[in-house]
Formats: C-alpha cells, sequence, structure tokens
C-alpha cells in the first residue's frame, strides 16, 4: 500500500490544481509522518534537512527535480516488480521444498515401521521353537512368581539373540541407539 501512496503521490504532480513544489512537500512530510511512526531516527533527520533544501529551490528548479526523480522511480519500478516476482517464486519454491521434507520424512518413518515389523517377524521365524518352548514353560507354571520368573528368563534369553543378531544392531544404528543420536532405546 505504502508504495501506491508514493504512485499516487507522483500521479499528483501531473495535476494542474497542485504545483510540483507543493506535491513534493507534502510526500516529504508524508514520508517524514512515517519514519516518526517507525522510529527510524536517521530517516526523519535526512527527511528534515530535504525539506529545508526544498524550501530554498526555485520553481523551476523543483520541476527539473521533479522530472528527475520521476524518471528514477520510473527505471527502478521495473526491477522492483522483478525483485518482489522473484520473492513470490522464491516462496513459492521454499513452501514446496518443506512440503516435500515433510513427506520425505512420513515415507522415513513408515519405511521404519516396516523395517521393524519385518525384522521382528523374521527374528520370531528364527526362534519360533524359543517361543514355543517358553509357551510350554510359561503354561506349566502355576504361581505368579514362577510365570514372571519364567517371562524375564525369556526376555534375558531374546536380548541377548537380538543383540548377537547383525540385523538388529544395522537397525539401531539408523536409528541412532547406541551412537548418542536419535531416541535413546528407540525400538528396544
Amino acid at each position: 500500500e505504502n508504495g501506491r501512496n508514493f504512485h499516487d503521490s507522483f500521479d499528483r504532480l501531473n495535476d494542474v490544481h497542485h504545483s510540483a513544489a507543493d506535491t513534493l512537500h507534502h510526500l516529504l512530510r508524508k514520508q517524514l509522518s512515517k519514519a516518526r511512526f517507525l522510529a527510524q531516527t536517521e530517516i526523519v533527520t535526512e527527511l528534515h534537512d530535504t525539506i529545508q533544501i526544498l524550501q530554498h529551490l526555485t520553481h523551476d528548479s523543483i520541476a527539473h527535480l521533479v522530472v528527475c526523480i520521476r524518471r528514477d522511480y520510473h527505471s527502478r519500478a521495473v526491477y522492483l516488480a522483478y525483485l518482489s516476482q522473484i520473492k513470490h517464486s522464491l516462496l513459492s519454491v521454499y513452501g514446496y521444498l518443506l512440503a516435500m521434507l515433510e513427506e520425505v520424512e512420513r515415507h522415513r518413518q513408515s519405511s521404519m515401521q516396516f523395517f521393524t515389523a519385518t525384522c521382528v517377524r523374521l527374528f520370531l521365524e528364527k526362534h519360533a521353537s524359543d517361543v514355543d518352548h517358553f509357551v510350554g514353560h510359561f503354561m506349566e507354571a502355576l504361581k505368579p512368581e514362577e510365570k514372571s520368573a519364567v517371562v524375564d528368563e525369556f526376555l534375558t534369553e531374546m536380548y541377548g539373540l537380538i543383540e548377537e543378531e547383525s540385523i538388529w544392531s544395522c537397525k539401531w544404528a539408523l536409528w541412532g541407539v547406541g551412537t548418542g543420536e536419535g531416541e535413546s532405546g528407540k525400538g528396544r
């Protein structure tokens, strides 16, 4: 909107009801108010100096100054439009890359879940006799303490077998377990 106001002020320079000096003075006062509001002290000082110098210029000098400013403004307008278009393009690419990053993370999570499920299935198929042996011992135990001891023994044995399996050490390395990276103990 500020660019539109600035552009409207330039259009007013062609208006016969306003002299170039009045319009330029009005434009500088408007910029001064904005700079004061935004607490831009350097710009406030520069605008004060510019307004003071403007009061000492002749009508012809001001008219020449306005022509120079208009020419400069129009030459920069093309470049500013280009920069604006590039900024929008970069923001669009940035949004796309963020979406792709989220998609990659979702794929990574689902791949890790599938990998874990496959590793568990293969491990249990390989050690099905151990599982059957555990189930038999568990059913034979009558007291809760005995059942708890059977479960603890089975889990200790399984954990030892898991540590010997190369596929689990590879999987834990992918998760960063035991390397100081990632979530400690995830998946164990």
